[in-house]
């Protein structure tokens, strides 16, 4: 079967309320963070060092715009089970597929059905609550790239947090765990202005934001060098292991080496989501081509 061209999803909007809210609070996260980092902390931060605050802009607009854009990017990509490949019946080049009784119709293996998609999905791996959707083997390398960018930025965020608080706010004193672990009580209480303990709390919010993408991130990106995703870690299949460099393309494409730049990048996917071949499979065919070449 050919290769099928990535499409857009018709209805991109998350379908599950708590979908809404993660949405929501991400959607508006993103932007303030970014704002307050560029207006806020980086002029009081990075003025002593005039050669490398002027990277510094630079810098931050182009991992906002990655994050921004790769996120869009898994939003929007239409990830599911073409329906004109669908099929009540077995179809001949259909031997390994499965049935899904909630589509009523046999799906590709390496499919999965989404409750809250309510669609299978090619290559599923979970559904994100940041995007609302489903990640699978169209917007698994928007995905990633959006983690890594996310964890660059936050990273950024905490170490210039750290200085942009040692300024503005008196650590010195035993109240600073009332005004760093309950920042509402230290404002109410007098403590501290309301300003500053804004800034601690968008300072825990990054801290908070870097301990889980770091997490996701090692854990993504050590099943995807296995070839494998969320699925095949539950039942202990490395069916699908081709190698690291292999199963690197599988998730960011041909263009693996350039495709981390920016996601509108051109880098086709080696399969097209409907057929895929085991390790074996895919090591006799290296052999035979290897053979041909000689």
């Amino acid at each position: 079967m050919g290769a099928f061209p990535i499409r857009a999803r018709s209805k991109f909007w998350p379908k599950h309320p708590l979908d809404w809210g993660i949405f929501i609070v991400t959607l508006f996260l993103i932007p303030t963070i970014y704002f307050y980092e560029m207006f806020t902390v980086y002029p009081t931060v990075w003025v002593f060092c005039p050669n490398f605050s002027k990277v510094i802009p630079v810098l931050g607009l182009f991992i906002f715009t990655n994050i921004v854009a790769n996120f869009v990017g898994l939003v929007v990509t239409d990830t599911g089970v073409p329906k004109e490949v669908m099929s009540c019946t077995k179809l001949p080049h259909s031997s390994k597929w499965h049935y899904c009784e909630m589509c009523v119709s046999y799906v590709p293996i390496r499919s999965w059905h989404c409750k809250v998609c309510k669609t299978c999905i090619l290559k599923r791996d979970h559904h994100c609550l940041f995007g609302g959707c489903c990640i699978g083997h169209f917007n698994a390398r928007f995905f990633v790239m959006f983690l890594l960018y996310l964890l660059i930025g936050t990273l950024y965020c905490v170490v210039s947090d750290t200085m942009f608080l040692i300024e503005k706010v008196d650590l010195s004193t035993p109240s600073v765990v009332l005004k760093i672990g309950f920042p509402a009580f230290a404002y109410l209480s007098g403590l501290e202005t309301l300003a500053n303990e804004c800034y601690i709390l968008l300072y825990i919010i990054n801290w908070a934001a870097l301990v889980f993408v770091t997490v996701m991130l090692i854990y993504h990106v050590r099943i995807n060098l296995k070839g494998q995703v969320t699925h095949d870690v539950t039942v202990s299949n490395l069916e699908y292991d081709l190698g690291k460099l292999q199963n690197v393309k599988e998730v960011l494409g041909n263009r693996w080496y350039i495709a981390w730049a920016f996601p509108l990048i051109s880098s086709p996917l080696p399969h097209n989501g409907l057929e895929w071949e085991t390790s074996n499979e895919w090591n006799l065919r290296c052999e035979r081509d290897s053979v041909k070449g000689k």
